[in-house]
């Protein structure tokens, strides 16, 4: 389970498609990490979430992105992130934000 520690804002950042069924994904581990992968992991420690590995929290991040990719809605994509890791709505919006900046930002918009 995911640890939030502070409730950082994300305000000006929403997701502009997709969601996903987190839970039904395995979470396979990464051989090692990549400067993307050090970056989102640098970003969700700045926004306070601690994850239980950096192997989850990466592989949690893609199937935001795959979620998205098949066209789910971002509050389908936050709801699947927020039941699969236990985040609450905030640190769950703040988490799929993260993932889809570091490795999906064409899902990304700023206002």
């Amino acid at each position: 389970m995911f640890i939030r520690r502070s409730t950082a804002s994300v305000a000006g950042t929403t997701l502009t498609a997709a969601a996903l069924g987190l839970a039904a994904l395995g979470f396979a581990g990464t051989a090692s990490a990549s400067s993307v992968d050090d970056a989102f992991l640098a970003q969700l420690q700045a926004d306070g979430i601690t994850p239980p590995s950096a192997a989850r929290a990466i592989s949690d991040a893609h199937a935001v992105c795959r979620a998205l990719d098949q066209g789910h809605s971002g509050q389908e994509v936050i709801n699947a992130v927020a039941e699969s890791t236990g985040l609450r709505a905030n640190g769950a919006k703040t988490f799929a934000v993260d993932a889809a900046s570091a490795y999906c930002p064409q899902y990304v918009t700023s206002s």
